[in-house]
């Protein structure tokens, strides 16, 4: 019997994370719950962990028709939960799926699996706390590949690394796609984050995934004291940049631009934001790739009083688009870092 791990996310120094979907405080155990591998029936298997972990791909084989996959979680409180993921084969065939004979929690299910790519998503209230046992079989016809498999607390907004959760407004759509996205409409949505999100001192990373629906003027998150703006991602702006602002306003000490290609403007993209107080650097990733970089960037990261996402403190400059993942850490990330954690998550918005 074997398991499968894949790259993790960077958890040093994460202080604010929060998700549409997969990646949640819920469930966890420890150690972190894997895939079992019984009778080699498996192939291929990765997952990444923030407090939670996330499967990616699992395959079932046709050498071994028995239960070949265990994935184990734990329900810490009886609430809703939902199980999702994706599934195709390469021959008509069924799948099964089975939570140990926990009838109260009744996540058991028979699918039929086709060539075509298909999504499962089930919310249950779970009524008990603890263990929970999933176990996954094929049934005659081809290999079945399961991707994106993820079981998460049933709250579209939560901060999974401690408390103090986002407050989404004016209707923000949620859809299970991606393993689970917001979708601003870039009239009127928004979102507030708690001021602790944004740490005060001197380092600083923010990452995010996004997909832009229109391109006009844009924040994707500000932070301000008082009236002042102390923080903004303008991803994007009228003159055809991204402008990543962080520390006193737009000034020569707090400011760097890129400017996007056509294409980076269009489809799922991990975007990194960083500042360093005491080096002066400020950089920009995207997809794990060095984009800008500057130096002399030595104003100080001062306490936010307000934290917007997909929107200025202004109620302006909305954001028109998707975002799944949105992570805020004390610290500057090194460039194997930030790699590492789009590597962890790139197969969710392939």
């Amino acid at each position: 019997m074997g398991f499968f791990r894949g790259p993790n996310i960077v958890t040093d120094g994460l202080i604010y994370a929060i998700d549409a979907g997969s990646e949640r405080s819920y469930p966890r155990l420890t150690p972190p719950a894997v895939w079992y591998d019984y009778q080699n029936g498996l192939t291929l298997g990765r997952y990444s962990v923030v407090n939670s972990v996330q499967p990616y791909t699992i395959r079932l084989n046709t050498s071994y028709a028995s239960w070949v996959g265990q994935y184990q979680v734990s329900v810490p409180t009886a609430e809703n939960y939902t199980l999702m993921f994706d599934y195709v084969a390469d021959a008509s065939s069924q799948l099964v799926i089975d939570n140990d004979g926990i009838d109260d929690n009744n996540w058991n299910a028979t699918l039929g699996v086709t060539t075509t790519t298909q999504t499962y998503s089930a919310t249950k209230a779970t009524t008990t706390t603890g263990t929970i046992n999933f176990y996954t079989r094929r049934v005659n016809g081809g290999n079945i590949t399961i991707s994106n498999f993820r079981f998460f607390k049933s709250d579209p907004v939560n901060n999974i690394v401690g408390s103090n959760p986002a407050t989404l407004y004016n209707g923000i759509s949620f859809g299970t796609a991606n393993g689970g996205r917001w979708d601003f409409d870039g009239v009127s949505d928004y979102g507030i984050l708690p001021n602790s999100a944004i740490p005060n001192g001197n380092e600083i990373t923010i990452s995010f995934w996004n997909e832009i629906d229109t391109v006009q003027n844009s924040s994707i998150i500000a932070g301000t004291t008082g009236t002042v703006q102390n923080l903004n991602v303008h991803l994007t702006w009228s003159d055809g940049n991204v402008y990543w602002d962080c520390g006193d306003g737009q000034s020569t000490t707090s400011r760097i631009a890129y400017t996007p290609t056509a294409a980076e403007k269009t489809g799922w993209h991990n975007w990194v934001f960083q500042k360093n107080v005491s080096t002066g650097e400020m950089k920009m990733y995207m997809d794990g790739s060095l984009k800008k970089e500057d130096t002399g960037k030595t104003s100080a990261i001062p306490t936010m009083t307000l934290v917007t996402l997909g929107r200025f403190f202004t109620n302006a400059y909305y954001y028109n688009g998707k975002i799944a993942n949105t992570l805020i850490y004390n610290e500057y990330l090194t460039a194997a870092e930030v790699l590492q954690n789009y590597n962890a998550q790139k197969s969710r918005f392939a």
